[in-house]
């Protein structure tokens, strides 16, 4: 049993040595007013701030998510345990094992928008087990570990990972179905025997890197809020390296949405490849939509729709993005038919 770590100045050094951790080799992205770290290698973010007026301070916020864009929008988890002593109400747990190694852990409750997920619902979806804090009062709370903050930042970051891809499927799982949890699940049941790193979507130096993800980011913004607008749910969350770009989920259809910021002949088949094999692993037939900034060739636009692919355009004005609408729209609104070719076999 793990006991519970109370004083304000414990909390205090845990929490600095938590986002020094964190940030090792990141990069600092914009948010939530001061900003977040970005690591790449791993497609999560961290915020890390603190309130109040003693010192050390009474308030933590530490939030993660996947999405390096609309970091409000997009959070997936808070991990902030008291200013001090017992506060059960606070998600964040700080404790001590046997060897005096400082632990983080959360009780697994989540607050997605339009749904409350309590302890139970949480662990219908985890798999790992509880393991208990003892409090100085003799309280015993069940709590999930998230990382142990006394090893290296490496496995610190990858240890949060885990934990923030965990509620990114526990959130899915509610939010969007079952459906969406079948996808989420396969596509992580690919990924279980390689490195826990993830790629990042752009292999290129470290400056044309971040232009390139950050006008991938400005697509997958402008495609997100035409969604909200539009009243379909997605997942703000990523699939892992062998899952779609985004994710949404109508009464009648599974969309995937494949982005890429130019319409090169090798993007369009990177597109077509990817948006085959998420299908494939998803396990379940979908529909599927390259996202571009303008039309391919008439030959390429037919071969793409016998394969079943449709095609969703975006332009672009100074730093804005402008999709379709009216093509948005008509695919949101109608159902799903299997293209012409297209056998509709998605089973692996």
């Amino acid at each position: 049993m793990l006991e519970a770590i109370e004083a304000a100045a414990a909390i205090h050094a845990s929490m600095n040595l938590f986002e020094r951790k964190f940030a090792a080799r990141g990069r600092t992205i914009p948010g939530l007013g001061t900003g977040a770290i970005w690591q790449e290698r791993l497609g999560i973010w961290g915020h890390f701030s603190e309130s109040g007026r003693r010192t050390p301070p009474d308030k933590y916020w530490n939030v993660f998510g996947q999405q390096p864009v609309r970091l409000r929008q997009n959070m997936l988890v808070e991990i902030n345990p008291p200013g001090s002593g017992k506060n059960l109400n606070r998600q964040g747990v700080l404790a001590r094992d046997d060897r005096r190694h400082r632990w983080l852990l959360h009780q697994g409750r989540l607050h997605p928008r339009g749904i409350r997920i309590t302890e139970d619902m949480f662990d219908s979806v985890a798999t790992k087990r509880r393991v208990k804090v003892r409090y100085a009062d003799g309280a015993v709370a069940a709590c999930h570990p998230v990382t142990d903050l006394d090893q290296s930042s490496d496995q610190v970051q990858i240890d949060l990972a885990q934990f923030v891809d965990l509620c990114a499927r526990v959130r899915v799982h509610y939010q969007l179905g079952d459906a969406a949890r079948r996808m989420f699940e396969r596509i992580n049941a690919a990924e279980a025997s390689s490195s826990p790193e993830r790629q990042g979507a752009y292999s290129l130096p470290p400056l044309p890197a971040r232009k390139a993800e950050r006008r991938h980011a400005d697509i997958w913004h402008a495609l997100a809020k035409e969604l909200d607008a539009l009243g379909v749910e997605y997942a703000n969350s990523r699939f892992g390296r062998y899952g779609p770009d985004l994710f949404a989920q109508t009464p009648k259809d599974s969309l995937l949405f494949e982005i890429k910021a130019d319409a090169s002949a090798s993007d369009i088949q990177r597109a077509l490849g990817q948006l085959q094999l998420y299908e494939h692993l998803s396990g379940q037939v979908c529909r599927k939509i390259m996202v571009l900034p303008e039309a391919p060739p008439a030959p390429i636009v037919q071969a793409l729709s016998v394969l079943g692919i449709e095609l969703l355009h975006f332009e672009r004005h100074s730093n804005s993005v402008r999709l379709d609408r009216t093509a948005l729209r008509k695919m949101i609104g109608s159902p799903a038919g299997k293209a012409k070719g297209d056998k509709g076999d998605a089973r692996s």
